[in-house]
């Protein structure tokens, strides 16, 4: 404890208050760089551990001096007194623009690093990440690879590394940060065999950066379509089985899907782990329903496999993820991982897994509104959210002021269209009405624009194509058309649907004309062999409640 007296005496006194050395200083004392040698010499391992913790973290954060040059300096010469033969630590390759791997090794005894600091050109760190430390035989030097960040300084000195382990200190001086880096999966095409462990350490310390880094993000993403990790399921019926078969982030949730089979009651709960190795409990309400076609492959009773579904809400991932990992944690304390298919890129795949989770017959309210509505509803919205313009292609000079138009959406199936064309060309009050075709499978875009153009070469029938910049479902395609349309009043027709007759239009619109208040009409549908298909909708309940 330091105690200045009347700005020029010095006193230094124990913690009982008690002075051991007293002194007069001539001069205001001026800030130097450390020297290494008063501070180590004659301190025994765990006494020095203790100096370097204080002058490395209290020092440098309690007097904010993370950027002062002489505490660097000061901290470079400590490191060089306490390994004098200091080892070297390789860069490997940028993770992203501020993030690079080192690789080296460590002295045996070190035991499990607690903190890591980064002496630079006039700056001290402490390191956001540990090492990922492998196994090595006893005696021999343990391989590290660490995550770190690359400092305006490393073009000008290469910085040093300050491990603390449990049971000592090592120091490494980094080389090859001045270097072009290999990109990630140019590295990672050179490497025979790459452990999932150094894998999922690269994901996770790219994923601690995905948040202000926008590369970092798209390379956790290539690294996960082109280096993916093996799904793994366990299927020791007679103990334990189980398959999370699903394993959907829908940027404000966890959907996750699977089976399970537990004869014994092994399982106390289930977690799922973040690339960062933090764990959350999927504690939100299971969806459970018979997953028979899993106990016929594996030969056991109907019903003694249960399907599930699950959302956990409010997980977002720090970047996206393909992959999820998941814990079975056993009574025991025993822990069995498991590690999800990866999930599709596409928001739309995605949703349309989701839908198809549950069989329709075995779907009930709970799991609807609690688990597939809200997990559907945000990749819907995602998918939404990444629509661009849709085109529009006119064949022919358009009617001035149609009272009309017809709205026609086309997915996949065209095998209606030359016969609707045909009625509607040979329709003369079909004439001043505007058709609008909307392709909702803008891979069919040639082949459409081909025939519809043809078409308007034989009838002579003004006609416009939208194309979607993809499939974003019936309400979309209706409403892009509807975006365009110039006519009063709107007709919403199926691209099967086929006029029987002459002066459709004029009848429906004459319909609602005719009533005030009137919004929507509908005609009479059949079957090619005149049988009914309906005569108008209705909304009803079903036997379940539900409404249809």
């Amino acid at each position: 404890i330091f105690r200045w007296r009347q700005g020029s005496q010095l006193r230094i006194v124990d913690g009982a208050g008690n002075v051991v050395a007293e002194a007069r200083l001539d001069e205001e004392p001026r800030p130097g760089p450390l020297d290494p040698a008063a501070l180590l010499d004659d301190l025994g391992p765990s006494a020095r551990m203790r100096v370097v913790r204080l002058v490395l973290n209290f020092c440098r954060t309690a007097f904010q001096l993370s950027r002062n040059r002489p505490l660097a300096l000061g901290c470079r010469r400590l490191a060089e007194a306490l390994s004098p033969r200091m080892a070297v630590a390789t860069a490997q390759l940028a993770l992203s623009d501020r993030l690079w791997l080192v690789s080296g090794s460590l002295p045996a005894g070190l035991g499990k690093v607690t903190a890591i600091y980064r002496i630079g050109d006039g700056e001290v760190h402490a390191s956001a990440f540990l090492p990922l430390i492998s196994p090595a035989p006893r005696g021999d030097a343990a391989p590290f690879h660490l995550a770190i960040e690359r400092l305006p300084g490393d073009d000008l000195a290469a910085p040093v590394l300050v491990l603390i382990g449990e049971k000592g200190i090592a120091c490494r001086r980094v080389e090859g940060l001045t270097a072009a880096p290999p990109s990630l999966l140019s590295w990672l095409e050179r490497k025979t065999a790459l452990p999932p462990a150094l894998r999922e350490y690269i994901a996770g310390s790219i994923a601690g950066t995905a948040a202000a880094d926008p590369r970092a993000a798209a390379l956790v993403q290539e690294m996960q379509v082109c280096l993916p990790l093996t799904p793994r399921k366990v299927t020791t019926f007679d103990r334990i089985a189980a398959d999370f078969e699903l394993a959907i982030s829908d940027g404000s949730g966890l959907f996750v899907g699977g089976w399970m089979h537990d004869p014994h009651e092994l399982v106390a709960e289930v977690a799922a782990i973040s690339p960062l190795g933090e764990s959350r409990v999927l504690s939100a309400p299971w969806h459970r329903f018979p997953r028979d076609d899993i106990a016929k492959k594996a030969r056991r009773p109907t019903g003694s496999v249960s399907g599930f579904v699950t959302y956990l809400p409010d997980a977002p991932a720090q970047v996206p993820l393909l992959q999820h990992r998941f814990e079975l944690r056993l009574k025991s304390g025993a822990v069995i991982p498991l590690i999800s298919p990866a999930q599709p890129l596409d928001p739309a795949a995605a949703r349309a897994a989701v839908l198809g989770s549950i069989p329709a017959f075995r779907m009930t309210d709970a799991a609807l509104e609690t688990c597939i509505a809200p997990a559907a509803a945000a990749l819907h919205a995602r998918h939404l959210g990444r629509r661009r313009e849709a085109e529009a292609i006119r064949f022919g000079t358009q009617p001035g002021a149609p009272e009309a138009t017809v709205l026609i959406p086309l997915y996949r199936t065209l095998d209606f269209l030359r016969f609707q064309i045909a009625a509607f060309a040979t329709d003369p009050f079909f004439r001043g009405t505007e058709l609008i075709y909307v392709l909702d499978s803008p891979e069919q875009r040639g082949e459409v624009e081909h025939l519809l153009r043809g078409l308007h070469g034989l009838y002579d029938l003004p006609m416009t194509l939208v194309v979607m910049p993809a499939n974003y479902g019936y309400a979309a395609a209706n409403n892009a058309g509807a975006a365009i349309a110039r006519g009063r009043y709107l007709a919403l027709v199926n691209s099967d649907v086929i006029p029987m007759a002459p002066g459709w239009i004029q009848t429906l619109t004459g319909r609602i004309a005719a009533e005030d208040g009137l919004g929507a009409v509908g005609p009479k549908l059949l079957f090619e062999d005149d049988s009914l298909q309906h005569a108008g909708m209705y909304f009803g309940r079903d036997g379940q409640g539900r409404w249809l």
